[in-house]
């Protein structure tokens, strides 16, 4: 299962064999004799992620071949160098002194953020307006 093609275990095995087994070696210990195939590197990542939880699973993601795409895709702008020069900064980035005002479309504010298109021209918002009054006068009606 941990060897199997599909794996990011597989994947970086098949990809930094070397610097896997370098990881497997002088960091956790293992004793590697020999040519090991990718299965078997793979296999070992895992299970020290599942021994050692957390702080392997960092070590490993390191070795991924794509970290640097996929930080500088979906995490914080910063983080992509800090991937590359193993240079992160150890406090804890500032909050934003300001919260930015929301971008309206329309002169008085009720037109949608894209397209300045009327809210109610589009299907899916009278449709949520409709359940919205359907929910209100069922919950709030005068009892008899």
């Amino acid at each position: 299962m941990n060897g199997n093609p599909e794996s990011v275990y597989y994947y970086i095995a098949s990809v930094n064999g070397d610097e896997a087994v370098d990881l497997l070696v002088n960091q956790y210990g293992f004793s590697i004799v020999g040519d090991v195939s990718a299965e078997d590197i793979a296999t070992k990542l895992y299970e020290i992620v599942q021994a050692d939880g957390q702080p392997a699973l960092i070590d490993v993601m390191n070795l991924h071949p794509d970290k640097t795409m996929i930080l500088e895709l979906y995490a914080n702008p910063n983080m992509a160098t800090c991937a590359t020069t193993n240079s992160c900064a150890t406090t804890a980035p500032s909050a934003p002194t300001t919260i930015p005002s929301l971008p309206m479309c329309g002169p008085n504010g009720m037109s949608q953020m894209c397209g300045n298109k009327p809210f109610f021209s589009n299907p899916t918002h009278v449709m949520i307006a409709a359940v919205g009054v359907i929910a209100f006068i069922a919950l709030y009606r005068p009892k008899s």
